[in-house]
């Protein structure tokens, strides 16, 4: 599936995400198959209004939820650990200046703590890892199935069902069966890339709204706030706001109440 890609005017993909040349996680990637018939009409109205958002938003407001969605997946991807202060401070204000467009306190507050958090970094991948890494039990896991399976376990049904959605765009995981589809970052990037081939068929909102639906609003803002739960951390409190906000913004505009 090759399509022209429109040229984002957001900062932050264009510039400092690239902390190396691949692309923002590089963990999925287009299977042989191209995009499947995306939406089964049941799930587009399985939301609890049956109200569906417009196709073709603003093209201003995708371009930079994309920056936004690209930053959250390549920080829970673990792509940030090693980046200096120098570098925080940079994507701090330019996570603030996407975050301006959007009047959201919840996403401001997560953008003021990231600017304001930046001598965290030292402590960044320590916490990191007892949240959402290991070795010992994750005090906040970032897997779907753990939030939503009645084990509370990894590769569950949650699981399967998100890698389908990656399909029907014609995508699947670098590391197919080896890693979770389930992931957040995987999910965050899938909800970037969505968007992004959106600005030119809009059959891709469609499926951005269904995945929005029946996953990530399914477990993405109790994942936030267990993380405040877990953690001190300014930086990875900050991210936290940043995401349950981004996530209030898509539950208001597509007219979706949280449970």
């Amino acid at each position: 599936m090759k399509k022209r890609r429109k040229q984002t005017q957001s900062r932050i993909s264009n510039e400092t995400l690239r902390t190396n040349p691949e692309r923002m996680v590089t963990k999925l990637e287009m299977s042989s198959n191209e995009m499947e018939t995306p939406v089964n009409e049941n799930e587009l109205q399985a939301n609890e209004t049956g109200t569906a958002a417009p196709v073709n938003p603003n093209e201003e407001k995708l371009v930079r939820k994309m920056a936004l969605y690209m930053f959250l997946a390549k920080f829970y991807s673990g792509n940030l650990l090693k980046i200096d202060r120098e570098m925080w401070n940079r994507l701090g204000d330019m996570v603030r200046e996407e975050v301006s467009f959007f009047d959201h306190e919840k996403m401001q507050q997560g953008s003021r703590m990231i600017i304001q958090a930046v001598n965290d970094a030292a402590e960044l991948e320590f916490d990191f890892n007892r949240l959402f890494v290991g070795p010992d039990r994750l005090e906040a896991a970032p897997y779907e199935s753990v939030y939503r399976g009645t084990e509370r376990a990894f590769m569950q049904a949650e699981t399967m069902a998100v890698r389908k959605f990656y399909e029907r765009a014609g995508l699947s995981l670098v590391n197919k069966n080896r890693e979770p589809d389930d992931h957040l970052s995987f999910e965050l990037e899938f909800a970037g890339y969505l968007l992004e081939e959106s600005l030119e068929d809009s059959v891709y909102y469609e499926l951005y709204e269904a995945f929005l639906r029946l996953h990530l609003f399914q477990w993405v803002e109790r994942h936030c706030e267990l993380v405040r739960e877990k953690t001190a951390n300014g930086l990875i409190t900050g991210v936290s706001y940043l995401l349950q906000g981004l996530m209030e913004v898509e539950r208001k505009q597509m007219n979706v109440l949280r449970r």
